[in-house]
């Protein structure tokens, strides 16, 4: 069973990253994709990139995918809904998908319901029914909350059951 997490946290140091190498962890390891590190050339599909093409191709192979995204404006940033819409109709069918989150504020909580389900639905993903939404006093100093790594095991756990052996 595989497991690849990917994030769009703007550096190395953001909350976001921590909330991926968290879910990494929770799920006993995998690959991780740190959209930063990608072209935007590439992610707006101005022109081919074996780089996003790969990150693509070992995204929709997971067996179990988490996609973590810190919330703007009440959804998902640019770069993660740039990196999806390079993904073919059908791409995360069978993919058992996780949602993740980092928000300086609670209110934008429905953000991964509203876009980020709606965004999987349309490449055939399921996503679990737990999601992880961590707030900045979740994540102090690249230290993710114990409660936010119950989330993440929680939602990990949801997703081997459905991706199966």
């Amino acid at each position: 069973m595989s497991l690849v997490v990917v994030h769009s946290g703007e550096s190395a140091t953001s909350r976001t990253r921590a909330l991926a190498v968290a879910a990494l962890e929770a799920g006993g390891g995998g690959q991780l994709i740190e959209l930063s590190a990608l072209s935007a050339d590439g992610l707006l599909g101005r022109h081919p990139d074996p780089a996003v093409d790969a990150a693509v191709a070992a995204a929709s192979g997971a067996t179990r995918l988490v996609l973590a995204s810190p919330i703007y404006r009440a959804t998902v940033s640019g770069p993660m809904k740039a990196f999806l819409d390079r993904f073919p109709s059908g791409a995360l069918a069978g993919t058992a998908v996780v949602l993740a989150a980092t928000a300086a504020a609670p209110q934008h909580y429905l953000a991964l319901d509203t876009s980020g389900r709606a965004l999987v639905a349309s490449l055939e993903g399921w996503t679990m029914p737990t999601v992880v939404y961590a707030l900045s006093a979740d994540i102090v100093d690249g230290t993710v909350s114990d409660d936010v790594r119950d989330r993440l095991g929680r939602a990990l756990d949801e997703a081997a059951r459905v991706a199966g052996p």
